[in-house]
């Protein structure tokens, strides 16, 4: 089964060969919806990132899978920062 992905935010269309493999790239989908919907200003809510992701790219994720993800995203110094009061966001 192939699937097409399109990115609303890049223009980009992602071509997947199998289902699985879109949860694969949900690093990828969190990182672009604090992209394009996030800034010091607008912080985004666990919830309202998991909202955007499946609006977005048809995924659903789990909140503890998302938590690791966002983790994984300020770890590797991407400019994404959170603040347990406030949320997360992405500086620009």
């Amino acid at each position: 089964m192939k699937t097409e992905v399109f990115l609303k935010s890049t223009n980009i269309i992602l071509n997947f060969s199998k289902t699985n493999t879109l949860k694969s790239a949900a690093p990828l989908y969190v990182y672009l919806v604090l992209q394009s919907h996030s800034n010091p200003r607008r912080h985004l809510t666990q919830q309202e990132i998991l909202n955007y992701v499946e609006e977005e790219f048809d995924v659903t994720m789990e909140r503890k899978a998302l938590s690791r993800w966002l983790h994984l995203l300020i770890t590797l110094n991407l400019d994404v920062y959170s603040d347990p009061r406030y949320g997360t966001w992405m500086e620009k």
